[in-house]
């Protein structure tokens, strides 16, 4: 984290009677450290260096499970040597200066409110901090640019990235409570809007995963043009017309290429046609905007983010500006082959970079509460002697990307179709993992030239069969489908 100098001390933001308080209420009321430490307090966050020692010495005896007094911590204290050879305990005045704290606090009421006051100002002496560092930087470094700006966006992150509130819990009866009540409520909901949830909007595939869970890592795998793109843009569209802000990073498509796409879908107007602005079809696409509820309002919860050439970092950066910012719900990249490398990772081990941009990128999901897809190509080369599909095996540069992951989704498009030369052409997904669940197979429909994906309405979680042929075969009529609906 960047450092300040001494005699700039005084001029920081602090707020020495919220840390003075902290104490004395921790020394009153040793449970006021649960509070404390559920509101994200760290030793770090203190001004100066002695309050900050007190409150670690009460971390450490709490974790030992240990009593915690003005003598324990004065023990605690006591073992700690600093560079001078004398204890913590002696650096902040003895035994004296800890009952001190006692006198000057008259309740230990509102620990956890003084504890956030503490936390506000460490971020705001950081954030002065990075900027000290930031224009220090901008007017001494030589680095070229391309090396430059992920150096400035990793000081960001790592100066400035706040946990929950929420990162510690403490087990016992209280927590299970506090768990079957927030259960409860999340069934309440979901019989009044069965649509309350993060899903996917493939019902199959729903009832099996039953949500895209919070800090989970989602990994959407198929070959070139198969239809990776198409499935998670159908994902983020289904999130967004429910109401929730959907953030998709793209580093291949351009802008109008994703809303020349989702208009296809949505108003069943063919993708070529707008391309070349064909008259009717646009006066076609001015009426399907003009509709009420058709494509807006719900499109505006989409914020399509082109980041080609950006790095993991960046997109982890800007994924927890805009989470903060807007309330992200889901983070959809696409995809991962196309995240650039930091320049000085350049020639280094690819499977080992690629899955230090699956970490940063799940990291990032996990810190914000919130779900991400991440989409990969598989291996060009993918079949092997009796294989007739690509599995998560054969994501393409890595197999800690599929390790990483919580799900993975493959789609696969078969040779045999059930009408080659039909409007739609049959699709297979696989569920090849899932952390909290069943595997399988679901069959899916694509309705060509509109970039449509849906379940077959025979559709069913199925073990993957080891002859997909004879099963095909087995059916006395082609299938009909069935579109999500919004």
């Amino acid at each position: 984290m960047p450092t300040v100098a001494k005699d700039q001390m005084g001029y920081l933001p602090q707020n020495r009677d919220a840390e003075v308080a902290v104490i004395g209420s921790l020394l009153l009321d040793p449970n006021t450290l649960l509070d404390m430490r559920a509101a994200g307090l760290k030793t770090t966050d203190f001004m100066g260096p002695s309050h900050g020692w007190i409150y670690e010495a009460a971390c450490t005896l709490m974790d030992r499970g240990e009593p915690i007094t003005s003598l324990t911590i004065g023990n605690v204290l006591g073992s700690h040597r600093e560079q001078d050879g004398r204890s913590r305990l002696d650096v902040i005045g003895g035994q004296s200066e800890l009952w001190a704290f006692i006198d000057e606090t008259t309740t230990s009421a509102n620990a956890d409110a003084h504890a956030r006051i503490i936390r506000n100002k460490s971020i705001r002496r950081r954030a002065i901090a990075l900027g000290a560092e930031i224009v220090e930087l901008a007017q001494t470094s030589e680095l070229p640019e391309s090396e430059l700006v992920p150096v400035l966006w990793n000081l960001c992150f790592e100066a400035l990235v706040v946990e929950s509130e929420d990162c510690v819990l403490h087990g016992g009866r209280e927590a299970i409570q506090k768990f079957i009540e927030r259960m409860r409520a999340r069934g309440e909901l979901l019989r009044k809007d069965p649509h309350a949830l993060t899903r996917t909007g493939l019902a199959t595939l729903d009832r099996t995963l039953i949500e895209l869970s919070a800090g989970s890592l989602i990994a959407v795998m198929a070959a070139t043009s198969v239809g990776k793109t198409m499935l998670m843009e159908t994902i983020a569209e289904y999130n967004a017309f429910h109401g929730r802000q959907v953030l998709y990073y793209h580093l291949e498509q351009t802008h109008d290429d994703m809303l020349g796409r989702c208009i296809a879908r949505v108003a069943k107007i063919p993708f070529n046609a707008l391309r070349v602005g064909d008259v009717e079809w646009m006066n076609a696409t001015q009426r399907a905007l003009d509709t009420p509820g058709l494509i807006v309002p719900w499109h505006e919860n989409i914020t399509y983010i082109s980041a080609a050439g950006w790095t993991a970092d960046r997109i982890a950066i800007d994924m927890m500006l805009r989470t903060t910012r807007e309330g992200a719900a889901l983070a959809i990249v696409d995809y991962l082959q196309m995240i650039e490398h930091p320049e000085q990772t350049k020639g280094r081990n690819p499977a080992q970079m690629r899955g230090a941009q699956t970490q940063i990128i799940k990291t990032t999901g996990i810190r914000l509460g919130i779900p991400v897809i991440l989409g990969s190509q598989v291996n060009r080369a993918w079949g092997g002697p009796g294989q007739t599909r690509p599995t998560m095996d054969n994501a393409r540069d890595t197999g800690e990307y599929v390790e990483k992951a919580n799900v993975v989704l493959v789609l696969h498009r078969p040779q045999e179709q059930t009408d080659p030369n039909g409007p739609a052409e049959d699709m297979e997904l696989y569920i090849d993992k899932h952390t909290m669940g069943e595997k399988g197979k679901i069959d899916l429909v694509h309705t060509k030239g509109r970039f449509m994906i849906g379940e077959h309405e025979y559709s069913q979680l199925e073990p993957a069969p080891k002859d997909e042929g004879m099963r095909r075969a087995a059916r006395e009529a082609p299938p009909e489908t069935e579109e999500i609906q919004f």
